[in-house]
Protein backbone atom coordinates (compact mmCIF):
# COMPACT_ATOMS: atom_id res chain seq x y z
CA UNK A 1 0.00 0.00 0.00
CA UNK A 2 2.72 2.30 1.12
CA UNK A 3 4.48 1.76 -2.61
CA UNK A 4 1.55 2.53 -4.19
CA UNK A 5 0.76 6.12 -2.36
CA UNK A 6 4.57 6.42 -2.83
CA UNK A 7 4.03 6.36 -6.52
CA UNK A 8 0.99 8.24 -6.90
CA UNK A 9 2.71 11.05 -5.10
CA UNK A 10 5.94 10.87 -7.46
CA UNK A 11 3.46 11.09 -10.34
CA UNK A 12 1.24 14.02 -8.49
CA UNK A 13 4.05 16.06 -8.09
CA UNK A 14 5.89 15.02 -11.53
CA UNK A 15 3.08 17.02 -13.23
CA UNK A 16 2.93 19.95 -10.93
CA UNK A 17 4.12 21.86 -13.56
CA UNK A 18 0.90 21.71 -15.57
CA UNK A 19 -2.39 23.67 -14.76
CA UNK A 20 -3.60 22.80 -10.90
CA UNK A 21 -6.92 22.01 -10.47
CA UNK A 22 -9.11 19.50 -8.22
CA UNK A 23 -8.54 15.86 -7.38
CA UNK A 24 -11.71 13.96 -7.17
CA UNK A 25 -11.92 10.86 -5.04
CA UNK A 26 -14.53 8.58 -5.22
CA UNK A 27 -14.25 5.65 -2.86
CA UNK A 28 -16.21 3.82 0.20
CA UNK A 29 -15.57 3.48 3.88
CA UNK A 30 -11.75 3.58 3.02
CA UNK A 31 -11.77 7.00 1.25
CA UNK A 32 -14.65 8.29 3.55
CA UNK A 33 -12.59 7.82 6.55
CA UNK A 34 -14.85 5.79 8.69
CA UNK A 35 -13.73 5.14 12.18
CA UNK A 36 -11.21 8.20 12.10
CA UNK A 37 -11.45 11.92 13.37
CA UNK A 38 -12.12 14.76 11.35
CA UNK A 39 -9.52 15.52 8.77
CA UNK A 40 -7.46 11.47 8.98
CA UNK A 41 -8.58 10.37 6.02
CA UNK A 42 -6.24 9.77 3.39
CA UNK A 43 -7.90 12.34 0.81
CA UNK A 44 -7.82 14.84 3.70
CA UNK A 45 -4.29 13.96 4.28
CA UNK A 46 -3.22 14.23 0.75
CA UNK A 47 -4.99 17.95 0.50
CA UNK A 48 -2.84 18.75 3.35
CA UNK A 49 0.26 17.62 1.72
CA UNK A 50 -0.38 19.10 -1.12
CA UNK A 51 -1.04 22.91 0.61
CA UNK A 52 2.12 22.53 2.26
CA UNK A 53 3.89 21.84 -0.84
CA UNK A 54 2.42 25.01 -2.13
CA UNK A 55 1.19 22.86 -4.89
CA UNK A 56 -2.17 24.38 -6.65
CA UNK A 57 -4.39 21.13 -6.32
CA UNK A 58 -7.51 20.57 -3.90
CA UNK A 59 -8.49 17.32 -2.94
CA UNK A 60 -12.86 16.73 -3.33
CA UNK A 61 -13.85 13.50 -1.28
CA UNK A 62 -17.05 12.41 -2.64
CA UNK A 63 -16.63 9.25 -1.08
CA UNK A 64 -19.45 7.65 0.82
CA UNK A 65 -19.02 4.56 3.64
CA UNK A 66 -19.94 1.70 2.80
CA UNK A 67 -20.48 2.28 -0.72
CA UNK A 68 -19.82 -0.42 -3.19
CA UNK A 69 -18.38 -0.61 -6.68
CA UNK A 70 -22.04 -0.30 -7.88
CA UNK A 71 -23.41 2.73 -6.27
CA UNK A 72 -19.73 4.50 -7.12
CA UNK A 73 -19.96 3.37 -10.66
CA UNK A 74 -23.61 5.10 -10.18
CA UNK A 75 -22.45 8.09 -8.92
CA UNK A 76 -19.51 8.96 -10.61
CA UNK A 77 -21.00 10.86 -13.63
CA UNK A 78 -22.43 13.40 -11.82
CA UNK A 79 -19.19 13.81 -9.86
CA UNK A 80 -17.03 14.08 -12.69
CA UNK A 81 -19.71 16.57 -14.43
CA UNK A 82 -19.94 18.45 -10.75
CA UNK A 83 -16.47 18.70 -10.00
CA UNK A 84 -14.86 19.05 -13.42
CA UNK A 85 -11.30 17.18 -11.96
CA UNK A 86 -7.81 16.93 -12.95
CA UNK A 87 -7.52 13.92 -11.77
CA UNK A 88 -9.82 11.04 -10.43
CA UNK A 89 -9.04 8.66 -8.08
CA UNK A 90 -11.45 5.98 -7.71
CA UNK A 91 -11.17 3.61 -4.41
CA UNK A 92 -13.92 0.90 -4.61
CA UNK A 93 -14.10 -2.72 -3.66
Amino acid sequence: MLKFISVGFFLLFSFAAQAAGNILVVGDSISAGYGLGQGQSWPSLLDKRLREARLDYSVVNASISGDTTAGGRSRIGAALEREQPWLLVAELG
